[in-house]
């Protein structure tokens, strides 16, 4: 018992190391090229699945990771910043660790969805579930680079608006909006790339995954407060802390 107590640790031990190497090359990886990220995809699919993403962190990881669990950290100041009426950021704080962690799962998934959708639809192929891997691992990829630049820019809201904050300071919290443009260039890149359309076109492509990623997050706001209505009504709050 013991000795499979310690392989298991062993094993856990050894993956979070390997975490540490691979996520900051992954991250340069995808940032300085997402047509590498989509090639990449593509190799490893074909492989084993015990074979898949040896060398670089797996996309839903990289997601988790670098996505999601900002996010989840994020919620406590996001409630701050928000007007104390807004119901949801509020029922989100009472929430407990795991459950901020699905809620936040729905929502950072929501543009990498609605990317991987529109481009499925436009290249005319059916919107399944083996259809969408590929789309929505290299939209996983290219979410995770941005998404951890997203939440930085949260508290550089209360530092810019502060007249008393160094100029250095104010610039560094800056960097967010820079790298937020780049991220919408890799998707025009992206785009172009699969759909072989027009610059113009491509432009307006982008234009409609932007507004469907916001329309997901409506959705998915939408049934995560109903779901949590559900649970409260039905289990007596089992999912507050």
């Amino acid at each position: 018992m013991i000795q499979k107590v310690i392989l298991s640790t062993n094993d856990i031990l050894y993956e979070i190391l390997l975490w540490l190497i691979s996520i900051p090359k992954t991250f340069i990886r995808v940032a300085s090229s997402v047509r590498w990220a989509h090639n990449y995809i593509d190799r490893e699919l074909i492989k084993e699945i015990d074979s898949q993403f040896d060398e670089y962190t797996p996309p839903i990881i990289f997601f988790l990771l670098l996505a999601v669990v900002p996010a989840v950290s994020s919620i406590p100041l996001l409630a701050r910043l928000e007007e104390e009426g807004d119901f949801l950021m509020q029922t989100l704080l009472q929430l407990n660790l795991e459950s901020k962690f699905l809620v936040a799962s729905v929502f950072m998934a929501a543009w990498p969805l609605a990317a991987s959708i529109v481009i499925q639809k436009l290249k005319h192929e059916p919107v399944s579930r083996s259809g969408l891997r590929n789309g929505f691992y290299t939209q996983a990829y290219l979410f995770g680079t941005v998404a951890p630049f997203v939440f930085l820019s949260i508290p550089g809201q209360s530092i810019i608006q502060n007249n008393d904050a160094p100029q250095w300071l104010k610039g560094l919290f800056l960097i967010p909006s820079v790298y937020t443009t780049w991220f919408l260039y890799q998707e025009y890149i992206l785009v172009r790339d699969q759909l072989n359309r027009s610059a113009l076109k491509s432009i307006g492509i982008v234009t409609l995954i932007f507004f469907s990623g916001f329309g997901l997050v409506l959705i998915a706001e939408i049934m995560v407060l109903i779901a949590l209505g559900i649970i409260a009504f039905s289990s007596g709050f089992p999912y507050i802390k």
